[in-house]
């Protein structure tokens, strides 16, 4: 760290302190520091996450890809915690939990996110429909026990269903990005082809990483998987006879889920 960083560093300290004081409540009365904050920029902010929407891409009809960049107050996350996200629609703070599929590792310091949109989905209606580049949310820190340990596994075993896919792409993109060799099979459930998220970068990780195995299955007839119908005990023994030796992370539906445990 250089001296004009660290003394960037101090200023910045020092600000944080000046405006998380007593004196700082008192003359922001009643409205708090971070609403005179937001007028200047609308990232700033003395205690609370709030992030900067980079870039949208919809990878399927029903679903937003959200590209982030918090500000500082974010402290990152691991690979499986969820955040939850708030937005204002119609004059009402609404928030949803939704677990980031970014690498850990990503360079750029941005975050991404990916909510399905269903047909009764308030907010992910409101994500997918109106939310725009320049658009500032609402984030808490990551939370959750759901995460990859520290200490990597010797082999690990993917499965997830539908928008359950997020935490896990995380942990896969991850464990790439760490050069990981143990074998790695990801085993992912969506009623087609067309409904999978992450379907090309999937096949991308697949065909260059040679302890990366990929069984997508589809529970639509004529559907070209490398297994087809729901969850059973032949589907894992079949994707990874193995399984037994590796550490397994799971997500998607609840009746799913009930059934691979």
């Amino acid at each position: 760290m250089n001296a004009m960083t660290q003394t960037s560093s101090r200023f910045q300290q020092g600000l944080t302190r000046l405006l998380q004081s007593r004196v700082a409540d008192i003359l922001s009365y009643p409205h708090g520091v971070d609403r005179y904050l937001e007028v200047f920029n609308p990232l700033w902010s003395v205690n609370e996450v709030r992030a900067k929407v980079e870039a949208v891409r919809y990878l399927t009809n029903d679903s937003v890809t959200l590209t982030l960049r918090p500000n500082h107050n974010w402290e990152g996350f691991i690979p499986g915690q969820f955040v939850q996200l708030s937005v204002t629609i119609n004059g009402k703070r609404q928030t949803r939990c939704y677990s980031p599929a970014n690498s850990l590792h990503r360079a750029d310091g941005c975050i991404e996110l990916t909510a399905k949109v269903h047909a009764n989905g308030f907010v992910s209606r409101h994500l997918r429909e109106q939310l725009s580049v320049g658009d500032v949310v609402l984030l808490s820190q990551a939370d959750g026990e759901f995460a990859l340990p520290e200490q990597r596994p010797e082999q690990v075993l993917l499965i997830s269903g539908g928008s359950g896919i997020t935490p896990v792409m995380s942990m896969l993109r991850t464990l790439c990005d760490e050069g990981f060799s143990g074998p790695i099979t990801f085993l992912h459930y969506a009623n087609s082809a067309a409904d999978m998220i992450y379907a090309s970068e999937l096949d991308e990780i697949a065909r260059t990483h040679d302890n990366v195995t990929l069984v997508r299955c589809f529970n639509d007839e004529g559907e070209q998987g490398e297994l087809s119908g729901l969850f059973s005990r032949e589907h894992l023994y079949i994707a990874a006879p193995e399984f037994a030796q590796a550490t397994t992370f799971l997500c998607g539906p609840p009746p799913m889920m009930a059934a691979v445990e």
